[in-house]
């Protein structure tokens, strides 16, 4: 469902989400969550959002601590969610500046990873902006985590699944950026 309202969202506004919202010194105030909102039966939710304000803030708290359940598979994480956007050298949400869009995605959007389930270490409230910064050295330490598989979603809206066993640094790399050129053999 989150891979299918980046294709909405992107047709509705010809980019990906931000990969947060910011206020006018450039502070992160919202997660890209909030972004996709509409595309996942909640606009109430985000139409109550005060889009200028912080997520933790006295205007949005209430509704920011509302668990959404697409974003939270495990009730035990309370408002957290694993569902992250990777930050890492090169990838679509690296970087400042305009949101990219799939034309950005030079390497094929069935070749580049959009969002991971992160490890439950890695979760953190939906609307948080704290960006998921992916080591450029070993993604597979913070991907993985203790974990022998971890589900992915790709721009082109499949979601995989990889395996330790199958998987290394480099074609991990390689499937994080969007422009590296590489070729990934399965």
């Amino acid at each position: 469902q989150v891979m299918l309202a980046f294709h909405n969202y992107h047709g509705s506004e010809k980019h990906l989400p931000p990969r947060a919202f910011t206020d006018t010194q450039g502070r992160p105030l919202l997660s890209w969550r909030v972004a996709i909102l509409p595309y996942i039966e909640q606009s109430a939710m985000f139409r109550a959002i005060k889009l200028d304000q912080p997520w933790d803030g006295e205007d949005n708290w209430t509704i920011t601590s509302t668990l959404i359940p697409i974003f939270g598979g495990d009730r035990s994480l309370g408002n957290k969610t694993t569902i992250q956007a990777p930050v890492f050298p090169g990838s679509a949400w690296d970087g400042e500046g305009p949101p990219k869009t799939f034309r950005d995605i030079r390497d094929g959007l069935s070749n580049t990873i959009a969002v991971i389930d992160a490890p439950a270490n890695a979760a953190i409230e939906w609307a948080n902006p704290q960006p998921w910064v992916i080591s450029a050295d070993d993604p597979m330490s913070d991907i993985f985590g203790d974990r022998q598989a971890v589900t992915v979603g790709m721009f082109d809206g499949a979601v995989i699944t990889l395996t330790r066993e199958t998987m290394t640094n480099e074609k991990l790399k390689a499937m994080l950026t969007i422009a590296g050129g590489e070729v990934i053999e399965p």
